[in-house]
């Protein structure tokens, strides 16, 4: 039930030309009955409270009010409370308001066990369940008085986790509830749709413990949600725990790295989408095509380093119709990747999907063979690769794969492929050794097209090698040419690069691979008639530090590890990222003078930072003990909460760099910004003092040099434990 507000009797004489003025209030309970009880009156004006005591005598009625009150609460032991604005007051005609004020409950709380218990009340609408509305601690066997209404009722007791249970309490009524005592720390869940907004009853909620943070063998905690969404978990052992809610006809959610201190509760609010699905329809030369491979692709639009492969959200092929259909998926922007008779040929739409609806696409394919021959002088140039990519150079949301058709050319230097619309394509043509031979543009509109390759037979070419001589695959090449022409290439397998040129001259070669000192450029000629030796670029084992890191439970296996320097002035340069392997051991680089900031995270790893010296080639690292965090709310002076802001994290007296704070945070899927309510979650942090700083405020910079602009707060965090702290920001 949902306790209505209070009942305001003030009835305007008709044809009365203007509202009369406020003389008297008497008070009544919710049934119309007198108020025997003393109840206490208290407005506020100003800034200052003015309390007046009220008794039936023979009823209650208050008269003399106080000038300029712009609110008022009415309280007593068997009544109320109840809170009005002076706005609400409709007085009659003879300035009198009758105010009903609703009888309290009776609650007994069963299962105590001579335990001392504390009660808290919550509205079940509230915001952010911070403040309750009643508080009471209860000593003692029997019944209490406490406020009517539909509540969230947590029992609390020292070192055990809130027992949290949905009351509804109408005036006068009597109810019961049992204390159950369990460890750890609980958590309350609103269940809401996304679109329309609206509470969700019935959503099943499964919690876990978020890997690496979890108890060992502690089971799935089942809840549904009920009264205004609301879903409660009491008794969670886990440091870090994930939920997974799900709806009929929404899509589920998950939600990690949620956490409490023990004996407190945490709340997050979760909205289902309904998520949309696509329809493609594929044509092939005008007519539906059966059999098309259609892959709906999920990219990162902004990766925190190489771009990882595209996440397939949907996979099928077309029926005789052409059709293929994709099952509900989160609504947002999608790349549909269309493939036909296999091979390396690939067709790339950018699609969007909208929650609740259905997107119709229709791709149209035209198959054009595209064949020829390449030649390095007179002679067949087998082993070379030909890459056809749209030339649609603003194409939105490109994979790092956009290439639409590939080949490699056979022993007579013969290759064949097809490409699935017509348009203008570049033509890149790359040696065996991974490196670009010869560019150029196209335009392909006809069934089949020749296109031949010719390679100079004179060029540029060398290996990467280490200090040992061995090979260096994957290492950046970097070719300036008679100052005018720049190419870049990777090395084979075998180190190997090679640049074709088509004039004598005189260029420079550069390579460059992570863990490795860029070597200083290598300058090279090309005379007439002249056979221009193969270079050998040697490249030096960058700086690096070695050893082992362990957590509470073996092995930090997979755990991420990034090392950065810090400059004068307090910037952190990046240096490198690696994983620790199967038995904790890593490898990653280090400043060649000066220390070292290792950062590490995951695999239950609270984020930790460690200083290493420049004499220390080997550590033994443990990850920090039990984890910490910290949920900080941002609003600004009217109470409005503020959405969208970063904030700077510093603890040891170095600031945690931002791509570190990001991709930890990103582990359990929590953005590294303030959400709609204002709030920011930094879970998974290693015991200790924190301070934090305003992102759009201030800078390492600044503050190394003294400038306190952007200080929000300092926090000490134990293990085990979550810091709620709220900032205001002017």
């Amino acid at each position: 039930m949902r306790l209505p507000g209070a009942v305001l009797v003030g009835v305007l004489l008709a044809g009365s030309p203007a509202q009369a003025e406020l003389r008297s209030l008497r008070f009544q309970d919710d049934q119309g009955l007198p108020i025997s009880s003393e109840v206490q009156v208290c407005f506020v004006v100003g800034t200052r409270s003015d309390c007046r005591s009220v008794a039936r005598a023979p009823v209650a009625e208050l008269a003399g009010l106080p000038d300029g009150f712009s609110s008022l609460r009415v309280e007593g032991p068997d009544h109320g409370p109840l809170s009005l604005k002076r706005s609400d007051l409709m007085p009659d005609s003879e300035g009198r308001v009758l105010v009903k004020v609703p009888r309290k409950a009776e609650l007994q709380i069963l299962g105590r066990q001579e335990r001392r218990l504390g009660l808290s009340l919550y509205a079940q609408d509230d915001a952010s369940f911070r403040v309750p509305a009643f508080r009471m601690e209860i000593r003692a066997e029997g019944w209490i008085k406490i406020p009517a209404g539909d509540h969230l009722a947590s029992l609390s007791s020292d070192g055990k986790a809130p027992d949290l249970h949905l009351l509804s309490a109408p005036p006068g009524s009597r109810r019961s509830l049992t204390w159950s005592a369990r460890d750890g720390w609980s958590l309350l869940l609103r269940c809401r749709s996304a679109k329309p907004r609206q509470d969700l009853s019935g959503a099943r909620v499964e919690v876990i413990g978020t890997e690496g943070f979890g108890s060992p063998g502690a089971p799935p905690v089942r809840a549904e949600s009920a009264s205004q969404g609301l879903a409660l978990i009491s008794g969670i052992r886990h440091t870090l725990a994930d939920a997974t809610i799900e709806a009929a006809g929404l899509m589920a959610r998950r939600v990690s790295g949620l956490s409490a201190s023990p004996g407190t509760f945490a709340f997050r609010e979760v909205e289902l989408e309904e998520g949309g699905s696509l329809r493609a329809r594929i044509l092939l030369d005008g007519a539906p095509a059966r059999g098309v491979a259609c892959r709906v692709l999920e990219v990162d639009p902004n990766p925190m380093g190489p771009a990882p492969e595209p996440v397939v959200r949907y996979e099928g092929r077309t029926g005789a119709d052409g059709l293929c259909r994709s099952g509900k998926l989160p609504a947002g922007p999608y790349t549909l990747r269309v493939r036909a008779e296999g091979g390396r040929s690939f067709l790339d739409r950018t699609v969007a999907l909208n929650a609740g609806e259905e997107t119709a696409v229709e791709v149209a394919l035209s198959r054009i063979r595209v064949s020829g021959t390449v030649t390095r002088g007179r002679e067949p140039a087998p082993g070379y690769v030909v890459t056809l990519s749209d030339a649609d150079e603003m194409k939105p949301n490109a994979t790092s794969r956009d290439a639409e058709a590939e080949a490699t050319t056979d022993g007579e230097g013969s290759y064949e492929m097809v490409v699935w619309k017509p348009g203008e394509y570049f033509a890149i043509l790359s040696s065996p050794e991974g490196s670009p031979a010869t560019f150029r543009r196209l335009w392909l509109d006809r069934d089949e097209d020749d296109v031949d390759f010719q390679v100079e037979e004179s060029g540029v070419g060398g290996v990467v090698v280490d200090e040992k001589g061995e090979p260096l695959p994957e290492s950046a090449v970097y070719f300036t040419w008679n100052q005018l022409s720049h190419r870049m290439a990777s090395t084979g397998a075998k180190g190997a690069f090679f640049f074709p040129v088509t004039e004598a001259g005189d260029g420079e070669v550069k390579a460059m691979k992570s863990g490795y000192v860029p070597a200083e450029p290598v300058t090279v000629a090309v005379r007439p008639e002249a056979v221009t030796p193969p270079l050998v670029v040697r490249l030096k084992k960058a700086a690096v530090i070695a050893g082992r890191l362990v957590s509470a439970g073996g092995p930090a296996a997979g755990a991420r590890i990034q090392s950065y320097r810090t400059s004068p002035a307090g910037v952190a340069l990046f240096l490198g990222r690696t994983a620790a392997k199967a038995d904790g051991s890593f490898e990653v680089a280090s400043a060649e003078t000066g220390p070292t900031n290792l950062y590490v995270s995951g695999a239950g790893c609270p984020l930790s930072g460690f200083v290493v010296q420049p004499s220390q080639h080997s550590v033994a690292l443990r990850c920090a003990g039990p984890p910490a965090s910290l949920e900080l709310t941002l609003k600004d002076p009217r109470g409005t909460p503020l959405p969208g802001r970063t904030v700077l994290v510093r603890t040891q007296g170095a600031f945690i760099p931002t791509a570190v704070l990001i991709e930890h945070l990103g582990q359990f899927r929590i953005q590294a910004a303030s959400d709609g309510l204002g709030r920011l979650f930094l879970v998974g942090l290693a015991p200790g003092s924190y301070e934090l700083y305003l992102g759009d405020v201030t800078s390492p910079e600044m503050v190394a040099l003294g400038s306190p602009e952007g200080f929000l707060t300092a926090s000490s965090l134990a293990p085990f434990t979550t810091i709620e702290v709220e900032a205001t920001v002017e």
